[in-house]
């Protein structure tokens, strides 16, 4: 399958399989990304498989995560199709495939985070990044802090919250692609895009 700027998308090195220490977690990459299904549990290759949506087990959500890995995952999910610019204090932090295309594509360098593969760049040249890899043919998508950790602490004073709402809060700011940017920062001249309207008559 070709991009639309024609070029076939870096295919990544599937991680290794996961190994399990005495304490039963992985010590690996998580097993749902092994062999990897969409939402409604299609592998890929099967003809309603989905390739914008991730299944991952209820297991994972109760057991596996961290409450910051829920939140990246609960966004990921649903862009599994899509480089995830995560935002982390200075930092847009990208992780497992994502964080493996941005290294084979641009030697970004790649590190572990707890039980994931991340590369990260300063959030001063995002725009640079995001207008690389979507001269390369893929969609990115910003997650924005919505909230500063000034703001974090006020919103925790007096209250005996979970740990999921002792983390601050991440969302969806934008995707983009190569025909929806419009931003001449992000605009590069070796870019040929299209962007195609359709209008039910």
């Amino acid at each position: 399958m070709k991009t639309p700027t024609g070029k076939k998308p870096v295919s990544v090195t599937p991680g290794p399989t996961p190994k399990t220490s005495k304490s039963g977690k992985n010590e690996g990459r998580y097993t749902w990304l092994v062999d990897v299904l969409d939402a409604d549990q299609n592998p890929k290759g099967h003809p309603d498989y989905d390739p914008r949506t991730l299944f991952i087990p209820s297991s994972a959500w109760t057991k596996e995560f961290s409450p910051f890995e829920k939140q990246y995952w609960e966004i990921k999910s649903k862009l599994y199709d899509t480089i995830v610019f995560f935002k982390k204090g200075k930092f847009y932090e990208l992780y497992e495939d994502d964080a493996r295309i941005g290294h084979q594509e641009f030697d970004l360098k790649l590190t572990d985070r707890v039980n994931m593969s991340m590369v990260g760049v300063p959030e001063s040249s995002l725009d640079m990044w995001a207008s690389q890899f979507i001269a390369k043919g893929y969609k990115i998508a910003r997650v924005d802090q919505a909230e500063t950790a000034l703001g974090k602490e006020m919103r925790e004073k007096g209250t005996k919250g979970s740990k999921e709402d002792k983390i601050i809060r991440r969302e969806l700011a934008c995707v983009l692609t190569g025909g929806t940017l419009v931003d001449e920062a992000m605009l590069q001249d070796d870019m040929s895009t299209y962007c195609v309207a359709i209008k039910a008559s």
